[in-house]
């Protein structure tokens, strides 16, 4: 199985090219290192942290409308130190969904599996 982060670089890579045309911003506006698309479009696809900020961030507000939420995300959660988590989904290049686990600001992400547990529980009933 090939590693998520590369599949998320990928991935975001191939949705930003294919909805350029909608960006709100160029994309010299958004990064200082970036002087064109072309160059965004590279570093998405070359470095994991421009990936999840696209996902997080370009597709949230940077295009045309919410991709991130209405594509991309899975669920929200509050984990056991009160953060908010969010699980999002992408298709592998084997056409695979893959799941993972988002940390922000830290731009790290934990590839996930849903699993349903049974709780067994005793009760007392009358006879």
């Amino acid at each position: 199985m090939s590693d998520i982060k590369e599949e998320l670089c990928y991935a975001m890579h191939k949705f930003v090219k294919e909805h350029i045309g909608e960006m709100t911003r160029p994309a010299s506006d958004l990064c200082i290192e970036w002087k064109n698309e072309k160059q965004m479009l590279r570093d998405i696809r070359k470095n994991f942290s421009d990936a999840v900020w696209a996902l997080g961030e370009l597709l949230t507000w940077g295009l045309s409308k919410d991709y991130c939420t209405e594509l991309f995300l899975v669920c929200t959660y509050e984990d056991e130190e009160g953060y908010d988590r969010e699980i999002c989904k992408i298709v592998d290049r084997k056409g695979r969904e893959r799941f993972f686990k988002c940390f922000y600001p830290e731009c790290e992400i934990v590839e996930v599996k849903q699993v349903t547990k049974m709780v067994e529980r005793t009760f007392w009933e009358e006879v």
